[in-house]
């Protein structure tokens, strides 16, 4: 949770106050940010927006610009230990610099706006605006020089770099400019996925209660390798496709699913002969139901990754979506006309 430490008093009743955070993270806060990864408490992931400062800033401080996304404010704060700097937090309904960014919530009048409603000029009426890098795409750093008396420069892409990037005169190197989306990075957004695809992993449960039949002695040596089947399709759609992201081949994220579920499809088939071979209807209602989902929880997985944008994002779902759809209706249809067939002998 934010720890406000005490506020900035200004001219009561006309200029708002600043709230000072702590740089330091609490285990609530850990704990919080863990549950958020997960999914849980969405509702509470964005902070008022306004002014705050850590440390104690004056009026020529340096004033970080940053989205009211609790994750991000929390990434921003930690790396202030040392720093006397004011924080201006711009109201982005609780979503990222980056997307916010994308969907133009977070752009130049946005900015301008919080200006003006934080009297940020009374706090720091010298004090140099430093953006995040990835805001750049929704935001025109020119506007916001010309429509106010500060000035505005893009920061470092990542947070860790602001200290040194601020010590150093305000001036980025490479790395500084460098964007990564390495393994880690990749695996710390998988349980939020995992958490959205609950809805495809509870379906396939009678999915395979179809796709088993008949009910005869063999039911669930058949039962038991078909649901296993389906749900780890969902596994290879939001954790195998993520982890391997750069090696699948593919520009489209749901196609990189299809293709993972495809080998995993003639994998299964190999290692549970004896099962399928009798199995015609099934197997085909499996194909296609996990290769949907893999592609389907695969694609989501786009809103995460710095290896696409948003054009890039609503071309990829323009395509690939009413093929999945396709895919899973197929499936459905292909697993009831099994179970109808078998009840109806």
């Amino acid at each position: 949770m934010l720890q406000p430490v005490k506020t900035r008093t200004s001219l009561s009743g006309k200029i708002p106050r600043a709230l000072q955070v702590s740089t330091h993270l609490t285990w609530k806060d850990k704990a919080a940010a863990a549950a958020l990864r997960s999914g849980i408490g969405r509702t509470k992931a964005s902070i008022k927006s306004g002014l705050y400062y850590a440390g104690n800033p004056g009026k020529d401080s340096p004033v970080l610009v940053t989205s009211n996304y609790r994750l991000t404010f929390d990434a921003v704060r930690k790396e202030l230990g040392g720093l006397d700097v004011w924080i201006l937090v711009i109201d982005t309904g609780g979503i990222n610099v980056w997307c916010a960014a994308g969907k133009g919530s977070f752009s130049a009048s946005a900015v301008i706006k919080e200006i003006k409603s934080s009297q940020l000029s009374f706090f720091a009426p010298e004090g140099i605006l430093i953006l995040p890098q990835l805001s750049a795409s929704g935001v025109n750093i020119t506007v916001i020089r010309r429509e106010t008396s500060f000035k505005a420069f893009f920061g470092p892409v990542y947070a860790r770099d602001l200290k040194e990037f601020i010590e150093g005169g305000m001036k980025k190197n490479r790395k500084m400019k460098k964007v990564t989306f390495t393994l880690r990075e990749r695996a710390v957004l998988i349980p939020v996925e995992l958490v959205h695809a609950w809805k495809i992993i509870a379906l396939f449960i009678p999915v395979s209660f179809m796709t088993a039949l008949p009910f005869d002695e063999g039911y669930l040596h058949r039962f038991i390798p078909m649901l296993i089947f389906l749900e780890i399709s969902v596994i290879n759609g939001a954790v195998l496709t993520p982890l391997l992201l750069p090696y699948i081949p593919g520009r489209f994220f749901a196609v990189k699913g299809l293709l993972v579920n495809l080998l995993w499809a003639v994998l299964f088939y190999l290692a549970n002969i004896s099962v399928v071979k009798n199995a015609v209807l099934s197997c085909i209602s499996l194909v296609l139901l996990g290769t949907a989902a893999a592609s389907y929880t695969a694609m989501n997985f786009t809103g995460c990754s710095t290896f696409t944008n948003q054009k890039g994002t609503e071309l990829e779902v323009k395509r690939s979506f009413p093929l999945q759809i396709t895919s899973a209706a197929a499936g459905l249809l292909t697993a009831v006309i099994h179970g109808i067939s078998i009840i109806a002998v």
